[in-house]
């Protein structure tokens, strides 16, 4: 079966375009017998996409800050939405993962009158108090890493998956790092800056600080897959895309307006814990300025 374009032109040229769905032409409007057909294979496409995804407007969509620790920061508003915004049953989750150090939870003693005052459903996140939570987000997440590189991660990635994939595989292929490098880097936090100035003696004895650059540290697959042990979620990964009128295909949107009414989601990932859970939640992978970038997604009441 063919997937091309069955246009041809007056001089015999066939199109080498690509089909669209249901139709035996491609997006050009000229290539149509009649323009009725035309705009009824665009309708058809269109309604297809509608189908397949979810309207963006379904969910509130909160943006988080382009630090490099877009992730552990939406993993940090996760936990404190399911704790009911009570940074005490933060705290707890934390302790019950047994991969925290004291200073990790100790930040949290500093916001105990914040959250007493916490009384307003649509609150959200103090951006210190989200960056703290982050940040221990990241350590625990690296601990358990440490502690367990062979573990096999693959039915969590995919439950018909038969072939073992452990988290050190894992990182290779997403992080393009060896274990030990992954580990000795990400002990710093990944919203910190992306290098370290350090006293440098030059050939006359003089200390001079020189700067040295830091590979970036941020979140993807590995620490979501970690992070579904250790807090027991399942974790949707969306892109927003919307119809192009065009090319009358997919396109994925880099930068959400405020108008959200053509925006819809795809699913591409889902990550699930391997014990039985209802905790869930939603974030979007969509392009930034400064390449892939994740924010949060709340499922509005």
């Amino acid at each position: 079966m063919t997937t091309k374009c069955i246009f041809v032109d007056g001089r015999g040229k066939s199109c080498n375009n690509s089909k669209i769905n249901f139709s035996n032409y491609c997006h050009i409007q000229s290539h149509y017998p009649t323009k009725d057909e035309y705009q009824f294979k665009v309708n058809q496409n269109i309604e297809l996409f509608r189908s397949e995804r979810i309207p963006i407007k379904n969910f509130e969509f909160l943006e988080v800050s382009a630090d490099g620790a877009c992730l552990f920061r939406c993993l940090s508003i996760w936990l404190f939405y399911s704790s009911k915004q009570d940074l005490q049953d933060v705290k707890r989750k934390f302790l019950a993962t047994e991969y925290f150090r004291e200073d990790i939870t100790l930040f949290l003693s500093d916001y105990d009158d914040i959250a007493d005052c916490l009384t307003d459903p649509d609150y959200i996140l103090d951006d210190d108090v989200e960056g703290d939570i982050a940040r221990g987000v990241q350590q625990v997440i690296v601990n358990f890493i440490r502690a367990n590189p062979k573990i096999n991660i693959a039915p969590i990635i995919n439950p018909e998956n038969k072939e073992t994939i452990t988290l050190e595989d894992l990182i290779q292929i997403c992080h393009d790092m060896d274990f030990q490098n992954y580990i000795l880097l990400y002990q710093r936090f990944a919203g910190d800056d992306d290098f370290i100035m350090t006293d440098v003696e030059d050939g006359s004895g003089n200390i001079k600080q020189k700067k040295f650059e830091l590979n970036d540290r941020w979140g993807g697959i590995p620490e979501l897959v970690v992070f579904a042990i250790l807090f027991k979620a399942n974790i949707t990964i969306y892109v927003p895309q919307k119809f192009d009128k065009v090319s009358l295909k997919p396109v994925n949107v880099g930068k959400i307006s405020k108008n959200k009414d053509d925006v819809y989601l795809k699913q591409i990932d889902k990550i699930s814990c391997p014990q039985k859970t209802l905790d869930e939640f939603n974030i979007l992978l969509r392009n930034h300025e400064k390449g892939s970038h994740y924010d949060f997604l709340k499922m509005k009441n």
